[in-house]
């Protein structure tokens, strides 16, 4: 006959149970027996517990989203007591082995892993997939649970309940429970058993979501952080280049715009451009410093090139320097006494180079110690070369400019040049042109074949060269913007040559029997 308060199984002579003493007098027909008020008062007790039970681990799942172990450490508590048990171990799945998290009551736990295999109850519950009941381990034979029964004889616990932890059928976990007298389990303790294995997966899947949750959200922030990052460089970076546009001959716009970009994506208190020559440091632009602080710093520049302080040595060693705390024994003395006075602790300093050569250096501080991000010095280094296309550009636009004012007094020179030369060249010319005329007129007398045939050549070439030095002196009016156009028809007829500044019914030459030079003309130019 079955206890039916415990499901302990008893002989029909029996009139109590035997393990509870709950009566176990039948009705007529077998039907149970009627319980009385104090069982049903123990039912509804049992019954309330286990409701209490569950909603403790309910609570305990709710308030715990991060962290496992309160939950297990209360699915382990309520399972030892609502089961009356001596203790309640639970394990986790990693790989081929159990490990021991959480348990209650006074037989200590094996905390080393242990090899999941059905040599233990424990085990068997995992590899079956299934609550496993062993009334009694103790009677099991040594091939049926090898190490459970080495276990056994060692903690002399004899009836013991296991039941897995699963999520769509895959062992997460294991809850088992034991007593140490031979008295099963009953059926409402197995299913409530059952109960708490399926609370603790729910805490297991919902500390995973959780966790997987959390580490999207960080992923998302860091993109986000590192996408407004990037925008705000950008940003910086155009505002920079506005600046090196916009003043081609002057580079404090650009030096302004740096330092504040510098101090703001460096997260920086000051920022400081200097300039060299190769022989002095300059101070021409910062940012964040106070006035009376800025006073006291800048009379103190320019200043010998040296390595007595970051940017000098940052200039001539031709790499950067950072220094995470300047009170430190080993940081500048005049470093010390400059952060003192400004109200730095941490300072970065990256040169500006130009090719092989250095022009000056970029600096930033900060109020507490620390050292800078690789993500902050390179964007240093960026702002360095920006500083310099900033000093080259100005450079190479004076250097046009005096190019081009050194162009300028050349071409007027040689304007002055060729006017002075055409005019000096054309009184004797015109001499020469005006007595051969005369000479080939015969005013003077007669010629012979050979005089004529000088003359005519002295005549033809004085032409050729005054149509030559005119030409140069219309160049030089051109240049000067003082020539005038003087536009008159033209009609060309076939076979004939005629010269620009010809007449219409004008031969190239005047004098009868002149001989033509190359390119003559006629008109003369006072």
């Amino acid at each position: 006959m079955q206890c039916p308060r415990c499901q302990q199984e008893n002989l029909t002579s029996h009139k109590c149970c035997r393990e509870c003493g709950t009566p176990l007098a039948r009705l007529e027909g077998d039907a149970q027996p009627a319980l009385s008020y104090a069982e049903l008062q123990r039912s509804l007790a049992e019954a309330l517990e286990q409701h209490a039970a569950t909603a403790e681990i309910l609570r305990v799942i709710s308030s715990s989203p991060t962290d496992l172990q309160p939950v297990l450490m209360t699915v382990a508590q309520n399972a030892a007591r609502v089961c009356g048990a001596i203790d309640a171990l639970i394990y986790r799945v990693e790989g081929e082995f159990l490990h021991w998290v959480a348990s209650h009551g006074p037989i200590p736990p094996t905390t080393e892993e242990r090899l999941i295999s059905r040599g233990w109850v424990t085990g068997r519950a995992v590899v079956d997939r299934r609550t496993i009941h062993v009334h009694d381990l103790a009677a099991e034979s040594d091939t049926e649970y090898p190490v459970g029964k080495a276990a056994q004889r060692q903690t002399g616990h004899r009836t013991t309940l296991a039941t897995p932890l699963l999520r769509e059928g895959v062992p997460l976990g294991v809850i088992s429970i034991r007593r140490m007298e031979v008295r099963p389990f009953s059926e409402t303790q197995v299913t409530l058993l059952e109960t708490f294995a399926d609370q603790a997966v729910i805490a297991i899947e919902n500390v995973r979501l959780f966790t997987e949750l959390q580490e999207k959200n960080r992923a998302l922030t860091q993109a986000h952080a590192q996408v407004t990052e990037a925008l705000e460089q950008q940003t910086a970076t155009g505002e920079i280049l506005r600046a090196i546009s916009g003043s081609p001959t002057d580079t404090q716009p650009v030096f302004d715009t740096i330092v504040r970009s510098a101090a703001r994506l460096c997260h920086a208190a000051t920022a400081v451009v200097f300039l060299t020559d190769g022989v002095m440091l300059h101070r021409p632009a910062s940012y964040g410093v106070s006035p009376e602080a800025h006073r006291a710093v800048q009379a103190r520049f320019p200043r010998p090139l040296d390595r007595d302080t970051a940017a000098g040595t940052a200039i001539l060693t031709r790499s950067l320097v950072h220094v995470p705390d300047v009170e430190a024994p080993s940081a500048l003395d005049f470093l010390r006494q400059t952060g003192r006075a400004i109200g730095f602790r941490s300072l970065l300093s990256v040169p500006m180079l130009r090719e092989a050569q250095v022009v000056g250096a970029i600096n930033v501080t900060r109020q507490t110690p620390g050292r800078f991000s690789d993500a902050e010095v390179a964007l240093l280094k960026t702002f360095a070369d920006q500083a310099v296309i900033a000093v080259e550009n100005v450079r190479l636009f004076k250097e046009l400019e005096a190019a081009n004012r050194d162009l300028g007094a050349a071409s007027r020179h040689k304007s002055e040049f060729l006017a002075n030369m055409s005019h000096e060249l054309r009184t004797p010319l015109n001499a020469v042109i005006g007595f051969s005329e005369v000479l080939l007129q015969r005013m003077f007398g007669a010629l012979n074949d050979k005089q004529d045939e000088y003359l005519k050549d002295i005549y033809a070439s004085g032409q050729h060269l005054l149509s030559l030095i005119n030409d140069i002196l219309d160049l030089s009016k051109i240049e000067a913007g003082r020539m005038e156009l003087a536009p008159a028809p033209f009609h060309d007829r076939p076979g004939e040559r005629r010269h620009p500044r010809q007449g219409a019914g004008r031969p190239p030459w005047h004098h009868p029997g002149a001989r033509p030079g190359p390119a003559t003309g006629g008109a003369r130019r006072g």
